[in-house]
């Protein structure tokens, strides 16, 4: 047999009241004085109550797109001639004559940017450093490793 828990049915009672006035009342609330928003309706918030447009606005301006640009020779090198990276730093100025083909490339980047300051037509901008960033040389190597000499790698290309 369950017991029932209505021997004392004040916090009930005292519930049920809550939840029908709750109910039963209309919100007749007056409306608060409301802003004229037509200047400017693009932006509307609850939060700040006042109007905010025009410092969304002012900011979306401070926001913009920086572009890099980098170019970039290739030199692509055969099995049997291929330098490794010690030729490469080394003083010999022949390493790149080896090369069987030679190639020009762009490489493009871009980022979103944040000005910070101007002053004098001169900015300061916050960007993020990968947005902007390239590589001065790249190499790529050769898979097979029996191509290497005296465990040293073979370079393919090199930008």
């Amino acid at each position: 047999m369950v017991a029932c828990a209505w021997r004392n049915p004040g916090p009930w009672l005292v519930l049920a009241c809550l939840l029908v006035s709750g109910c039963a009342s209309g919100g007749s609330r007056p409306l608060a004085d409301q802003q004229d928003y037509s200047s400017q309706a693009y932006y509307r918030t609850s939060m700040p109550p006042w109007d905010v447009s025009g410092n969304l606005e002012q900011t979306l301006s401070a926001v913009l797109r920086v572009q890099v640009q980098g170019f970039y020779d290739t030199y692509v090198f055969e099995e049997g001639v291929a330098p490794t990276i010690d030729e490469l730093r080394g003083v010999d100025s022949d390493v790149l004559s080896r090369s069987s083909d030679e190639d020009t490339s762009t490489l493009i980047r871009a980022a979103t940017a944040v000005l910070v300051a101007s002053v004098g037509g001169r900015g300061t901008l916050v960007t993020t450093e990968h947005g902007i960033t390239l590589p001065d040389t790249t190499i790529a190597f050769f898979s097979s490793e029996d191509l290497s000499r005296s465990g040293t790698r073979r370079i393919q290309t090199v930008s």
